[in-house]
């Protein structure tokens, strides 16, 4: 039986990831080309603004839970008991959380519509995108798992599910039943449901439903003042679309959106390369002790010059 070295897993994987990333790029760019002849940059335009808010009530909803769950996962890895009890009690909070804000966001729909968008009549719009966003928060956490294992087919696996069903759904609502904007939320939101459900039944057979509320409570603990930094994150990456909505136009702000969506590319490829280093970042620190901090900084070197150069190409081409 062939053992495959840490370094040859690593190579390994960043192949995997930046092929993943490579498909993942090409289906959003194809999308842009037939629905920007479908769609008008008003609806682009409204479709920004109500996935700022999406992504904004879903980051308050979190509670700072991603980062926690990925910190303590290392410092449970060698324990599968407790590794399930932090990813089922995490999942259930997220759940409950995102239920709450949920319940507010339907009965304010309107009211948030306004506000956002400038016109109550796109409040089932606001509510379908929250829930589209916080299923996919949700499923994100299995993603988390199986990145911090090293385990990068299974990553990808999902991952091409997912945007190969968001794709073949925005196809259908979009392009053959034409219900124009909000059908690119249905296949959000559908996409979604079918990954986060599958999922779910693989993972329940990989590890046994459990809690435990002493687990989750170091969670909250380690979350809860991450929340304000990643308020201002989700501020500091939706905010220029909602000034532009408001100071300008619907439409410049979904001009806006298309274009960024592009840009994200290189940010894309920075976060591929990313589930690569992010585990081997974290084994460092809690196996290296005082030196840990030397032995990441000397790691990250390689990695650092790796991400620049897609986002150098980009910005060139």
């Amino acid at each position: 039986m062939t053992v495959i070295s840490d370094k040859e897993k690593q190579v390994k994987n960043s192949v995997i990831y930046l092929i993943l990333q490579g498909i993942n790029s090409v289906l959003p760019i194809i999308a842009i080309s037939i629905f920007t002849r479908i769609l008008t940059r008003e609806d682009y335009g409204v479709l920004a603004l109500v996935q700022a808010y999406a992504i904004f009530a879903s980051g308050l909803a979190n509670f700072g839970m991603l980062p926690a769950y990925s910190r303590n996962y290392f410092q449970y890895r060698k324990d599968s008991v407790k590794l399930a009890q932090l990813l089922y009690s995490t999942i259930i909070f997220v759940i409950f959380t995102s239920c709450v804000l949920g319940f507010f966001t339907y009965f304010l729909r309107s009211e948030i519509a306004e506000f956002v968008v400038g016109s109550p009549k796109y409040g089932n719009l606001i509510i379908l995108a929250f829930c589209g966003q916080s299923l996919y928060g949700c499923f994100f956490y299995f993603l988390t798992f199986y990145k911090n294992s090293e385990n990068a087919i299974e990553y990808g696996k999902y991952i091409i599910a997912f945007s190969s069903l968001n794709f073949l759904f925005s196809l259908l609502f979009v392009g053959l039943l034409h219900v124009g904007v909000i059908g690119l939320i249905y296949a959000h939101l559908a996409a979604g449901l079918i990954v986060f459900c599958f999922v779910s039944i693989i993972m329940f057979k990989e590890l046994s439903p459990s809690f435990s509320m002493k687990i989750l409570r170091e969670s909250i603990l380690l979350g809860y003042p991450l929340t304000p930094r990643i308020f201002l994150g989700v501020i500091n990456s939706q905010f220029d679309k909602y000034m532009i909505g408001v100071f300008a136009t619907v439409g410049a702000g979904g001009i806006y959106g298309v274009g960024q969506r592009i840009a994200n590319g290189a940010s894309s490829f920075v976060n591929a390369i990313q589930n690569v280093f992010f585990p081997q970042v974290y084994k460092k620190m809690f196996d290296y002790g005082e030196n840990g901090g030397k032995e990441v900084g000397r790691y990250l070197t390689p990695f650092a010059y790796i991400c620049l150069f897609p986002a150098f190409f980009i910005a060139l081409f």
